[in-house]
């Protein structure tokens, strides 16, 4: 009957009811002591009811495997372990769902599993709080059972009056109940226990009861194995359905390999008839696109090359002319000029070198970066004592033109950088700030930090400039110089240095300004992580 219900079930789709059969059938095999086959079916419950996400089914299915390792434990006590999971498991969840039988049926399993493994206190503990659930619940099925494995564990300490008690309650229920199994029980734990305190004639009296219930159990044992070969039957007779259907299956994947084959065979001879042509759409569209890659590469280049040769033409030659008309001067007119001129002019040959100076090293700088053979020293550095050097540096240009440079630097903070790249970015972010600021100005260095990188601002408070200046200033072919508050000159080539260098940093380098309203560069650099 199950076996037909677990066949619809499965059509049907039914989850819970299909677990549910999965139950009594593997309950069938253990009651005909095929432990196999319980186990088999038991399982296969307890994945139905997790596919249902039936939690009381879980703790069912859990309760059912504790019954039957605790009976397979009788006779191989390696089943000890797997008795205690699953009567563990099956107790703690139906405590939390208060699924009372449940948990009366697995205080009854864990004390009968005490009792025979001789942990007699922790035994009569389980099962006296089991038969208090029992009990208040009127769980009559449960109770002479419970009654009968007190008995059991008393009998087993030597407690033989308590014993006869339990196996009385559990003898009269039984009877009430017309359980024979249960009969059989008591009656045999009442004739030990009497013959025990040597009451034979008690003793006597329960043995012939016990002898007389034998009859009735052979009948019941005759009818158990005729059940046991109505199961075998059925369980053949499945097994043969899905032979059946294996083969029905196999003939199906035979034809359906066939027709994949063939369908492959098709899409292939597709395949190697476009193979060529593909291929050679790709040789020619990779071609085109390192064509193209080339092409951008030669056109930077040349724009490189040709922005390279225009400095030193143009810019690199204003320095040395300052520098050999004013020594001229100074050669040729050196009796007639008086201290004061002469001061003058050697500021100027002083100005015009250090012009010079800086705008030979940005060039080496810049060259050395674009040809990759620049030297990236990264270690850990204080960016306040970088700020502080690069300060330094440029004092003296600020100060020809009274700009105070200010620096607010309130922790003092790690970074990870090659020292003379980020101290020359800093060095001409400072120039640019002083050649756009007013006479009597002021500079603002400052540095925040947040959990990964530092950023340093230099602002300004001088002329500013337009967005379409703002937005050229780090690219190369729209590389305009513009003159300073006091006329000076420049190339355009330091901030393009400042970029170079911080994206050699993993940063970002950027300007915020507005006309009139001065100009703010900030960049980023991460912190130094120890």
């Amino acid at each position: 009957y199950y076996f037909k219900e677990l066949k619809i079930r499965e059509t049907l789709g039914d989850i819970n009811k299909i677990a549910e059969c999965c139950i009594h059938i593997g309950e069938l095999y253990r009651a005909t002591v095929n432990y196999s086959f319980a186990m088999e079916y038991s399982n296969k419950a307890l994945i139905e009811f997790k596919k249902a996400d039936n939690k009381g089914g879980i703790a069912w299915a859990h309760n059912r495997l504790a019954a039957i390792f605790y009976e397979m434990v009788q006779k191989d006590q390696s089943y000890i372990e797997s008795t205690y999971y699953h009567v563990n498991f099956s107790l703690k969840l139906s405590r939390r769902l208060n699924k009372d039988q449940l948990i009366v049926s697995n205080l009854n399993i864990l004390g009968s599993l005490n009792s025979f493994l001789k942990k007699y206190q922790y035994a009569l503990s389980s099962l006296n709080e089991g038969l208090a659930i029992a009990e208040r619940n009127k769980f009559e099925d449960e109770i002479p059972l419970i009654y009968l494995n007190i008995a059991n564990t008393f009998y087993a300490v030597l407690e033989y009056r308590k014993a006869i008690d339990y196996a009385l309650k559990g003898y009269t229920d039984s009877k009430k109940l017309g359980i024979l199994q249960f009969i059989d029980m008591s009656t045999l734990i009442l004739f030990r226990s009497y013959e025990k305190l040597e009451d034979y004639r008690q003793a006597f009296e329960y043995l012939k009861i016990y002898e007389e219930n034998r009859s009735g159990m052979f009948v019941r044992d005759r009818d158990s194995q005729l059940l046991t070969l109505g199961i075998k039957y059925e369980t053949e007779q499945k097994e043969r359905a899905l032979e059946n259907e294996k083969k029905v299956q196999t003939l199906q994947l035979l034809i359906l390999t066939s027709i994949i084959m063939l369908i492959l065979l098709i899409v292939w001879g597709l395949y190697l008839k476009n193979r060529f042509t593909r291929k050679k759409n790709g040789e020619l569209e990779e071609k085109n696109r390192l064509i193209s890659l080339q092409n951008e590469s030669l056109t930077e280049l040349n724009v490189t090359k040709d922005k390279f040769f225009s400095i030193i033409a143009h810019d690199l030659k204003n320095p040395f002319a300052s520098l050999l008309g004013f020594s001229t001067i100074l050669l040729e007119d050196y009796e007639e000029l008086s201290h004061d001129e002469i001061m003058d002019y050697l500021k100027y040959i002083f100005e015009a070198s250090e012009n010079g100076n800086r705008l030979l090293q940005n060039l080496l700088d810049w060259s050395r970066a674009k040809t990759g053979t620049l030297n990236y020293e990264p270690a850990e550095n204080s960016i306040r004592k970088i700020v502080s050097e690069a300060v330094d540096i440029v004092q003296s240009s600020a100060i020809q033109k009274e700009i105070a440079i200010k620096t607010d630097i309130r922790d003092d903070v790690l970074v990870g950088c090659d020292r003379n790249m980020i101290c020359t970015v800093m060095r001409n972010l400072l120039s640019n700030a002083i050649k756009f600021s007013n006479r009597n100005g002021k500079i603002l260095v400052t540095v925040t930090k947040n959990e990964k990188v530092v950023e340093v601002a230099v602002r300004d408070y001088g002329i500013g400039m337009s967005e379409e200046i703002r937005a050229n200033l780090f690219n190369i072919n729209n590389l305009i110089s513009h003159e300073g508050t006091e006329q000076e000159r420049g190339t355009g080539l330091g901030l393009l240095l400042c970029k170079e260098f911080i994206e050699k940093h993993n940063g970002e380098i950027w300007a915020v300004s507005e006309i009139n309203g001065g100009s703010c560069f900030h960049f980023t650099l991460l912190q130094y992580k120890v």
